[in-house]
């Protein structure tokens, strides 16, 4: 979603007349840089040439608080730009590294930046004062957002590179998430491999800026931080609201209409989808970064613009998600934990195609069973969604989504693996979820189908709404009997088969 530049002119009109102190966001200001990256380290006749002043002199920067040593850094930074993945598509070191300077001192010159990052993004009230003074009744969802244009996510960027970048939310969430965005973690020598790959990820972004993307439109590119906040309730009263008295909001389909599976990546759905399903931690972005390859941790390397958030958004709480809007996905990758792999830039990455926006949902990690889990991961689900939804098509809560209309999400097992969910379950939510907010669903399940498609057949088989698969879901006190509830008798159910491509 492509925001007017104004909104961060009146963002930051309200910022500077804010009650609350402002954040040091920056551990160093702009003179303090210019002395440690001398504008003599990075000049040369031939940008093909030595770069080993260059090199030492980022590698102090880094390193300026002596907790990882210099020669370590340098170490690491040589071992990721000699992946042969990252030699391949960067033309000159000591010119990447000069333009990662120069963006880092745009950043602390930019003072609509420094306001923009100066205060939290607060979690949004439920009530608002009516023209009484007397508090009026609680809304179903509010929002509040943060917007950033892709140039001043560069600097920050830049500047967090450099390791020059504050933990200022860490009073905001779990003390075993609190590092913020410091990449120390990356530049150490027990980083492993892992480490040396999200490093590549990082120089690949600095490349395609300087040789793509910088001083062209994109540069006023929008990003925005929507933290929605909603009112718990029931699954019932949900469904009563979304169909509201008369049926004007009533979804026509059923559960599992325009949900498709497919056995690849998340990244590349049979149908392009806008939006993707980041299965976050509650901690927004993971709260630190470290060598460490989750889904969540991937999608923060591939797409970086995100990262921008952990300067204003703590822990969510369990009636909290948020949207990140018009964040650009840059790199591609394969693997997953120790096996993870930057593969690359993402071809034709200036193009609209390559922008989406990453839903972040925190799923609950035990009572997965219990009525309340289920009742709050639904409706995690069904606010990003809906928000979503209503935002790509320019539409307000009150409307109704024509069927031909739908926006498309790429989701997958959200709540599983560490969280301890279980694939089909999780699939039933977001479905219901989907059915609810008037969008559909290319789930991944990733070679492992997990009983993803008979539970899906039967859900499409047996024509169910709302009302009628919730209370299979509530009833079903194990995976057991959750699924024997869906399922049914088996023999009747005709699984269908993944799409041929896939």
């Amino acid at each position: 979603m492509l925001t007017s530049t104004s909104a961060l002119a009146d963002f930051a009109t309200a910022a500077l007349s804010s009650p609350s102190p402002p954040h040091a966001i920056f551990k160093f200001g702009h003179d303090d840089l210019l002395r440690s990256l001398p504008e003599k380290a990075f000049l040369g006749g031939d940008d093909s040439g030595d770069d080993s002043l260059s090199l030492t002199a980022v590698s102090n920067t880094i390193g300026m608080d002596g907790l990882v040593f210099t020669r370590e850094i340098e170490q690491e930074l040589r071992r990721a730009f000699d992946l042969e993945v990252v030699a391949q598509n960067i033309e000159s070191r000591r010119r990447l590294l000069r333009n990662v300077r120069k963006w880092a001192l745009e950043g602390l010159r930019d003072e609509s930046l420094v306001v923009a990052l100066s205060h939290p993004l607060p979690s949004p009230s439920l009530t608002e004062e009516s023209s009484n003074g007397a508090p009026s009744p609680p809304t179903l969802a509010s929002k509040k957002s943060r917007c950033i244009t892709a140039r001043q996510a560069r600097s920050v960027l830049a500047n967090a590179f450099l390791r020059n970048i504050n933990d200022v939310m860490k009073t905001e969430k779990d003390p075993s998430n609190c590092g913020g965005l410091d990449f120390r973690r990356l530049f150490m020598g027990n980083s492993g491999d892992c480490g040396s790959q999200k490093l590549a990820c990082l120089l690949l972004y600095f490349e395609a800026c300087g040789s793509i993307l910088e001083d062209t439109e994109d540069d006023d590119r929008v990003i925005t931080f929507e933290r929605i906040r909603y009112l718990p309730s029931r699954m019932d009263s949900l469904v009563k609201d979304m169909r509201g008295e008369k049926g004007k909001h009533s979804c026509g389909r059923f559960i599992g209409d325009g949900v498709h599976l497919h056995s690849g990546p998340m990244e590349s759905p049979p149908r392009p989808a806008g939006a993707f399903v980041n299965f976050a931690n509650p901690n927004f972005g993971y709260g630190k970064c470290i060598p460490s390859a989750t889904q969540e941790e991937i999608m923060q390397m591939c797409c970086p613009e995100f990262n921008v958030g952990m300067l204003f958004i703590g822990k969510m709480g369990d009636d909290e998600v948020v949207n990140v809007c018009s964040v650009r996905r840059f790199c591609q990758y394969s693997g997953f934990l120790d096996s993870f792999m930057c593969k690359g830039l993402v071809p034709h990455l200036d193009r609209a195609a390559s922008l989406e926006t990453v839903m972040t949902m925190d799923a609950c990690t035990y009572s997965h069973f219990s009525k309340k889990m289920i009742q709050r991961d639904i409706c995690k689900a069904y606010h990003c969604f809906r928000e979503y939804a209503l935002d790509s098509l320019g539409l307000t809560a009150e409307s109704s989504i024509p069927h031909q209309q739908y926006p498309i999400i790429s989701t997958g097992k959200w709540g599983c693996g560490v969280f301890g969910g279980r694939p089909a379950h999780k699939l039933v939510q977001q479905a219901c979820a989907a059915n609810l907010a008037g969008v559909d669903l290319q789930f991944s399940t990733f070679h492992n189908d997990d009983g993803c498609s008979k539970v899906l057949a039967a859900l499409q088989s047996r024509r169910l709404k709302a009302d009628d698969v919730l209370p299979l879901l509530y009833n079903g006190t194990d995976y057991e009997h959750f699924f024997a509830n869906i399922v049914g008798d088996e023999k009747k159910i005709r699984v269908s088969v993944y799409p041929p491509d896939h």
